[in-house]
């Protein structure tokens, strides 16, 4: 079993997956606080070693459509 990182109750798997093209990653849910998280996460370094990621094509647009709520 492995214990939900909130809470400590039990989880359960929903799925697995590939994370960033290369990375195989466990999902799970914990059956009490609903938190839904991965066993573990090895390759966060790597997720978040450049700002904006290479298949992120919407950055410009987004800043565009944000700069007026932000500006004062």
């Amino acid at each position: 079993m492995v214990p939900c990182k909130i809470c400590g109750g039990e989880s359960s798997v929903t799925h697995r997956g590939t994370v960033l093209a290369r990375h195989q990653a466990t999902y799970r849910m914990c059956v009490d606080c609903d938190y839904w998280f991965i066993d573990e996460p090895h390759w966060l370094e790597e997720a978040y070693s450049e700002a904006i990621a290479a298949i992120d094509t919407g950055v410009a647009q987004r800043n565009l459509r944000l700069s007026p709520l932000l500006t004062s």
